[in-house]
């Protein structure tokens, strides 16, 4: 846009993220008359090329730079709005020249004032918001109305592609005259931003305005009347350069940053919000501590902090809460009556069971799910969720503070403090909540005596740790007896010597038939109706004078898996519900089991 007079000054005006051409529409009328104007659709946004290798700032720098190439433009005013911003930062940083003068508009620029002023969790941040929108591009049929949409794939790897550490470095490098334009109540860039940049830009201009981040359309005729002044004072070589600053404001760059990193507002702690919760849904008390930790550090003040685990506890029950209330209506008959065990259960004692496995770790995950099948009252759960998450989050949150801020104070010289302090955050919380507290409760020292007792018998451990030596034994018997089979001639009367996948049924009936003293057995095939199974159980409990108890097992299974020993009908039910493999019914014979 411009006059047809060749030697008529170049602007360059760059949108934000989301954002085109239009976004300059009113500010381009009213400089069109004076200036050419240049105002492109980047790449991934408006009419521009969508498919792109970067979608970084620094790409988007090199993209303009390449593009004034082509028009053979040597030099230009530049005008970054928003996201805009970073990108005259980047082009600067590579080609200084190319920019006779800057003005950052409701601009962003260091990474400390950048939601949470920390690039690794502002990159989770845009990883999150990333992966959201390609679900609903990927899963969601829009026929190409998705891509038309601001808030779209293109526009989360813009951000997710752009790391602002680099723009302090170009602010303070840059030399040509600059104007900074930015509004007191900018919710998305706060006003602080515009301080640091002005800083780091000693002979900058700064122009503030009441409003918040779209001043571009809010006050869209005093910006253009403030962009031809500037763009005049320039052209005649009356705007300051670097040089022109005095010595102390010249110095102040060199300094060190000491603002507050990560101001808060409601945009910055909803994106903080999702990303807790998001985190939540791995470990919700890992989080917390995680949270702790970021207090500690000073990256969140501790009301955030707080509020936001608060948000992600309960809004990650309720998921949980909600997948029980659905999954219950599509369980299958069979389930019926454990439905209705569930729901007299939360009857009796809901409140109670829902709000103290808030402080039981590994209780919430059967309860909540369990809740939503009971189908208890959504709007007392969630009050209840909600107190026991205002306990809880401030307790973790806060022992983990204390507890890394003083380990950030002991580490402070280390190179690694930060890792070392989370680490050890993480190792006391988790032995906090998941040794010391369970033990101060009988029902918490049955389970780990429990525990203990299964790690000292052999039998009981876990199959990956119990095998892989067995199986080395196998190999090196079979080598010294001359073949892998030999081992299954030990037991001539069992299929393949009862190595493996054996019937219990089968040996039992040998052993009976040898006259050998056996406990009462009756199977129940796989393919059996469930009305038989239950009609074949009740002739063998009067074999047995209607008493319980009795074991219920699989006809084929390896160290005790799939053994029960049932003590009453609607278990014995229950049981025989739940399987679909060959199973036996057999006498209890009490005593130790060798």
């Amino acid at each position: 846009l411009g006059p047809a007079d060749p030697e008529a000054p170049v602007a360059v005006l760059l949108h934000g993220s989301p954002g085109g051409i239009a976004d300059f529409h009113a500010v381009g009328a009213a400089l069109r008359d004076r200036y050419r104007l240049l105002i492109p659709d980047l790449p991934g946004f408006g009419a521009s090329t969508r498919e792109v290798p970067d979608y970084s700032v620094d790409a988007h720098g090199r993209y303009v730079l390449a593009w004034l190439d082509t028009l053979g433009v040597e030099s230009a005013h530049w005008v970054g709005f928003s996201m805009g911003g970073g990108v005259a930062l980047s082009a600067a940083a590579r080609e200084p020249t190319r920019l006779r003068s800057l003005v950052l508009l409701s601009s962003i620029g260091v990474q400390e004032y950048e939601l949470l002023g920390d690039y690794g969790l502002n990159h989770l941040i845009h990883g999150l918001q990333l992966a959201v929108l390609r679900a609903i591009d990927w899963g969601v049929p829009h026929f190409g109305s998705f891509d038309r949409f601001p808030l779209n794939a293109y526009y989360a790897r813009n951000f997710y592609d752009t790391d602002q550490r680099p723009l302090r470095g170009a602010l303070a490098g840059f030399e040509a005259p600059a104007l900074i334009i930015h509004g007191d109540g900018d919710p998305l860039v706060p006003i602080d931003a515009a301080l640091e940049h002005h800083r780091l830009l000693p002979h900058s201009e700064l122009d503030r305005y009441a409003e918040g981040h779209f001043l571009l359309w809010q006050r869209s005729d005093a910006i253009a009347e403030t962009l031809a002044g500037f763009w005049a004072r320039v052209e005649r070589g009356e705007a300051p350069r670097r040089r022109d600053a005095s010595p102390t404001r010249r110095a102040a760059p060199a300094a060190p940053f000491a603002g507050d990193p990560a101001p808060r507002g409601p945009v910055t702690w909803f994106a903080f919000a999702m990303l807790v919760l998001a985190a939540s849904l791995v470990s919700e008390d890992l989080t917390c501590i995680g949270v702790g930790f970021l207090v500690a550090r000073g990256q969140v003040d501790f009301a955030s902090g707080v509020s936001a685990c608060v948000f992600a506890l309960v809004v990650g029950d309720l998921l949980l809460y909600v997948s029980g209330r659905v999954g219950a209506r599509w369980a299958p008959t069979r389930w019926v009556s454990r439905l209705r065990e569930t729901r007299h259960r939360f009857e009796r004692s809901g409140a109670l069971l829902i709000f103290t496995s808030r402080f039981l770790p590994g209780a919430r995950l059967p309860i909540y799910v369990g809740a939503g099948v009971a189908r208890y009252p959504t709007p007392r759960f969630t009050l209840l969720l909600l107190a026991g998450a205002l306990l809880w989050a401030p307790a973790l949150v806060g022992a983990a503070t204390l507890f890394g801020d003083a380990a950030l104070v002991r580490l402070e010289g280390v190179r690694q403090g930060g890792a070392i302090a989370l680490g050890l955050t993480a190792l006391f919380v988790l032995v906090l909540t998941r040794v010391l507290l369970p033990l101060a409760t009988h029902r918490g020292r049955r389970l780990w005596r429990g525990r203990i007792e299964r790690w000292r018998r052999w039998e009981f451990w876990p199959m990956w740790l119990f095998y892989p030596p067995v199986l080395v034994y196998v190999a090196a018997l079979a080598l010294r007896h001359g073949g892998l089979r030999t081992a299954t001639a030990v037991n001539p009367a069992i299929p393949g010597g009862g190595l493996v996948g054996e019937s219990k049924w089968e040996i039992l009936r040998g052993l009976a038939a040898a006259g050998e003293r056996v406990a009462r057995t009756a199977l129940l095939p796989a393919d059996q109706p469930e009305s038989a199974r239950w009609a074949a159980a009740d002739r063998f409990r009067e074999q047995l004078g209607g008493d319980f108890p009795i074991v219920v097992k699989p006809d084929v299974g390896e160290r005790g898996k799939g053994v029960a020993v049932v003590r009453d009908a609607a278990t014995l039910r229950r049981e025989l519900a739940q399987r679909d493999e060959a199973t036996l019914l057999q006498e209890y014979v009490p005593g130790v089991e060798f």
